[in-house]
């Protein structure tokens, strides 16, 4: 297993999900809150090499780009 800060990415992977669990489905600010799990998840995947952080990672980001409006101004 690699080193680092391991303790400091799994607290981020647990803010970042905490944070989520308070926005409903429909909150506008959810798939940027699922992006940030995402984020959380793959900088902890850097560390450990865990690919169930990496799927699930993917899995988020392709959620919060469903999320996302088609005609929203971030969406490219």
């Amino acid at each position: 297993e690699r080193t680092g800060n391991q303790a400091g990415s799994d607290e981020a992977v647990v803010a970042a999900r905490e944070a989520l669990s308070t926005l409903t489905a429909e909150h506008p600010d959810r798939p940027s809150y699922l992006a940030k799990v995402a984020v959380a998840l793959m900088a902890r995947f850097g560390r450990t090499g865990e690919r169930a952080d990496l799927s699930e990672a993917i899995d988020g980001l392709r959620s919060a780009l469903a999320a996302v409006p088609d005609d929203h101004r971030n969406r490219a």
